[in-house]
C-alpha cells in the first residue's frame, strides 16, 4: 500500500534548521501517526509522504511556505501582564501559552520585552521563516477507517 488521502501513516522523523534539531519522534518514544489529506502536518510534510510504500526511508527539505509560514514583523502585541500571571519567571526570549477568549485555542508565543504592566510578545510561530529538513523513516501505511476520515485523527483502537 502507498501513502495517500485517507490512509494512516505511522512515522518516524528528525526535524532541523541547519544542523540544531528541533523534533523528533525518536526522543518520544514513538511513532507520529496522522491521517493523510485532514491538515494535520505541515502541508510540505503530507506532500512528501504522498505515493510512497512503507518502508521507505527519506529525506525531505520543507520551505517556511509549506511548514509555518514566513516571519510577520507586524505579528507583534502588548498584552495585560495579567494574563500570564501563571507564567513565571516571564522573560524575554521565553517561549508562552496564551489562550485566545474567543476560540479558546492555545497559541505558542515569544515574550520580547517585559513591563510592570504589560508584556509584548511575538505572535509568529517560533519555526516562522525556518526551512525545515525532515529525515523520516515510513514505518506502516493502512486505510483510515470511516471515524478516523470523518475525524482526521488517528484511533488508537484502530491503530492496534
Amino acid at each position: 500500500m502507498h501513502a495517500a488521502v485517507d490512509t494512516v501513516c505511522t512515522f518516524h522523523f528528525t526535524a532541523r534548521t541547519g544542523e540544531r534539531e528541533v523534533d523528533s519522534s525518536h526522543s518520544r518514544g514513538q511513532p507520529m501517526q496522522a491521517v493523510l489529506g485532514k491538515q494535520m502536518l505541515l502541508a510540505g510534510l503530507e506532500t512528501a509522504l504522498l505515493g510512497r510504500a512503507s518502508g521507505e526511508r527519506f529525506q525531505v527539505r520543507v520551505a517556511p511556505a509549506d511548514a509555518y509560514g514566513e516571519r510577520d514583523p507586524a505579528a507583534r502585541q502588548r498584552v495585560p501582564r495579567k494574563h500570564l500571571a501563571k507564567v513565571n519567571p516571564l522573560v524575554p526570549g521565553s517561549l508562552v501559552q496564551l489562550t485566545d477568549n474567543g476560540t479558546g485555542a492555545i497559541r505558542l508565543v515569544t515574550v520580547l520585552k517585559v513591563g510592570m504592566t504589560v508584556v509584548d510578545i511575538d505572535l509568529n510561530h517560533p519555526l516562522a521563516g525556518e526551512t525545515l529538513d525532515f529525515d523520516i523513516e515510513l514505518l506502516d501505511i493502512r486505510a483510515a477507517s470511516d471515524a478516523e476520515r470523518r475525524s482526521g485523527r488517528v484511533d488508537a483502537a484502530a491503530a492496534a
